[in-house]
Formats: C-alpha cells, sequence, structure tokens
C-alpha cells in the first residue's frame, strides 16, 4: 500500500494486488457487492459509473481468444470502452441472470453511496480492530486501511494498468482512453502512482537487481 497526501485534503492510496482481492473477497457472501467492487477494482468505474453497467453494454471482440469489453454510455467524461475481465463478465451475466433483468437493464440498481460504504467496510475490517472487553473499538492493527476510498481502487487500477502494459506513451493512451481522462496532467498529478510495490519486484527480479 502506497500513500500520498491529497490536495484537496485526506490521502491518495495505491494497493497491491493482494491488497485489492483482499478488499473483493470481503462481500464474498454478497454478490452484487462484489461484482461492484470488481468493476471498481478491475474495470476502473467510479461508483457513479455502475448504473452503466448491463449486459448489453458488453461486446466480444472480433478476435480469435475470447475477450470482451464493455461500452459506459453515460459516465463523467462521456462515453468510453473498457477491457472487461473474463471473470467479471461472467459474474455479470450470472447477476443479471439471477435478477431476472433485461439485457439492457442496469445491474446495479442501488445508490453509489451503498457502494461505497461496501467498500469502506471492507477496509474498515481489513484494518484490523481492536476491541476492549465492552466490544467497543478502541484502535486498529493498521490504520492506513482506513485511509482508503472506493475512489482508490479505481487509482490502484490505473496504475496497475499503466505499468503492466510497460509504461510507454502509447500505454499512457490507452489507459487514460479507458479510464475516461482527457486531461494528461489530471491523470498524472492524481491517479498515476509510483511503480506498485509487488510489480517492482517482478522488474526486479527480472534485472537480476534481488
Amino acid at each position: 500500500m502506497q500513500l500520498r497526501p491529497h490536495p484537496k485534503g485526506g490521502y491518495a492510496v495505491w494497493l497491491t494486488e493482494s491488497e485489492l482481492q483482499d478488499v473483493i473477497d470481503h462481500h464474498s457472501e454478497d454478490m452484487e457487492k462484489q461484482l461492484a467492487i470488481k468493476y471498481m477494482a478491475r474495470v476502473g468505474l467510479r461508483a457513479d459509473g455502475l448504473k452503466n453497467v448491463t449486459r448489453s453494454a458488453i461486446r466480444r471482440l472480433d478476435v480469435d481468444d475470447e475477450c470482451y469489453i464493455i461500452r459506459l454510455e453515460k459516465t463523467k467524461r462521456g462515453y468510453r470502452e473498457a477491457p472487461l475481465p473474463l471473470d467479471v463478465k461472467t459474474d455479470t451475466y450470472a447477476l443479471s441472470q439471477a435478477m431476472g433483468l433485461k439485457q439492457d437493464e442496469p445491474v446495479f440498481q442501488q445508490s453509489k453511496r451503498t457502494y461505497q460504504r461496501a467498500v469502506e467496510n471492507a477496509v474498515a475490517a481489513l484494518a484490523g480492530p481492536i476491541r476492549n472487553d465492552d466490544g467497543e473499538i478502541v484502535g486498529y492493527e493498521n490504520e492506513d486501511w482506513l485511509k482508503v476510498s472506493a475512489h482508490d481502487l479505481r487509482r490502484s487500477w490505473a496504475t496497475r494498468c499503466y505499468y503492466k502494459l510497460g509504461g510507454t506513451e502509447r500505454d499512457l493512451r490507452a489507459v487514460m482512453s479507458w479510464g475516461g481522462w482527457s486531461k494528461r496532467d489530471t491523470f498524472e498529478d492524481h491517479y498515476l502512482g509510483v511503480i506498485p510495490e509487488d510489480l517492482l519486484a517482478e522488474m526486479m527480479e527480472e534485472a537480476d537487481l534481488r
């Protein structure tokens, strides 16, 4: 986990892959909340962008391998398309069909605060509450988790994509397009963090620097 003070207060946080998975796994008993968190952590959606998720928005690419994108019609920055991991596509279809939804009906029908709170509840649990004999919380094992917001999942996704691709100018344009950023300064100043620790370790291994 990497933290940086945010100009508007609080912190910007970047999570490793395993930390993102910990947040996702917290809601393993609630498929809707877990899938919403997957869309934020692995597709880069804002909480208010979840309303765009329908089965009809998902399109298979015209290639030999099974690959999908999702069309996001009414996002904060307008229309965009983003890569959709296979398991997220499968879960989206499963949840939509289990809810008896039509192809063009939104999968996520609760307020954005519901899904933001799902992240808040997950990170509060991951912080490791310390309770006294009366059950009252008197501290946390790792308070850094309390600095994580739903938007930090999108931030972490953007940075991981950029460095996983290789960190070139082409990669920067691709991630900005997928995430709906039109201003390079905004993306670089507020979303793009340093190389995630787990990716840095992989690079060090490849470069024989460990």
